[in-house]
C-alpha cells in the first residue's frame, strides 16, 4: 500500500493505516532530523514531535501522496522552532567574569537551562564549554 493509499485510510478513520504511517515514516523522519540536528536525542525529540503534529493534522493534508514531504516539512518547522527558542535563551560568554568557571555558572543555575542546554548540543559543541573550563 502507497503513503497516498494509506493516508486516504487513515482519514477515513482506519488506525491501521494510521498506526503503519507511523511505523513506516519513524526511521526516515528520524534520520532526517538527525541530518539537521547532528544530535541523536534531540532528533528523537524532534522526530517524535513532528509525528505526532502530522498524524494529529492529516486532515489538513491536501494531497494524500505528497505525505512524505509534507511530514518532512512539518519536522522541518519542528526543528527551526526549537532552534529559535535555543537562540532566544543563551548568554553570551562576554557577560561572564573573567574569572568565573563553568561550575560557578552551574551553581547559580538554579533553574538547572545551562546543563540542558550543555546536554543538548551536538557533541562539539559540548565540547567547547568543557575546554572554555579548561577540563
Amino acid at each position: 500500500m502507497t503513503d497516498g493509499e494509506s493516508v486516504r485510510r487513515a482519514m477515513q478513520g482506519d488506525a491501521g493505516a494510521l498506526s503503519g504511517l507511523a511505523r513506516g515514516w519513524s526511521a526516515r523522519l528520524f534520520a532526517f532530523c538527525l541530518a539537521r540536528c547532528r544530535n541523536r536525542h534531540l532528533a528523537e525529540d524532534v522526530a517524535q514531535e513532528a509525528l505526532l503534529r502530522a498524524l494529529r493534522n492529516l486532515h489538513t493534508l491536501e494531497d494524500p501522496d505528497r505525505f512524505g514531504p509534507w511530514l518532512r516539512g512539518i519536522a522541518l518547522r519542528v526543528y527551526l522552532d526549537w532552534r529559535k527558542a535555543r537562540q532566544t535563551s543563551q548568554v553570551p560568554f562576554s557577560t561572564l567574569q573573567s574569572d568565573e568557571t563553568v561550575d560557578d555558572l552551574l551553581a547559580r543555575d538554579t533553574s538547572g537551562l545551562l546543563l540542558k542546554r550543555m546536554h543538548e548540543c551536538p557533541d562539539g559543541e559540548y565540547q567547547t564549554f568543557r575546554a572554555h573550563d579548561g577540563a
